[in-house]
């Protein structure tokens, strides 16, 4: 079970636009991949999040780690 709570409608339309929902930022490095998911990683905030690339809305997007964290 994912300990963070799910993602607000802003923070969902921040991603949908390619934006860290906590910063800003449009730069995010890419960690490991599964089936159609992928882990995002903000080079900024260190913000990660979970999404499967291409789908909008909230379907598909979690965040796995706060800011300031790295992977794993």
């Amino acid at each position: 079970m994912n300990p963070y709570p799910e993602l607000t409608a802003i923070e969902v339309a921040a991603l949908d636009a390619g934006k860290c929902p906590d910063c800003g930022s449009e730069h995010f490095l890419e960690g490991p991949r599964g089936g159609m998911n992928v882990n995002i990683q903000c080079a900024r905030c260190k913000a990660e999040f979970n999404i499967v690339p291409g789908l909008p809305g909230s379907f598909g997007k979690e965040r796995i780690s706060l800011p300031g964290t790295a992977f794993k």
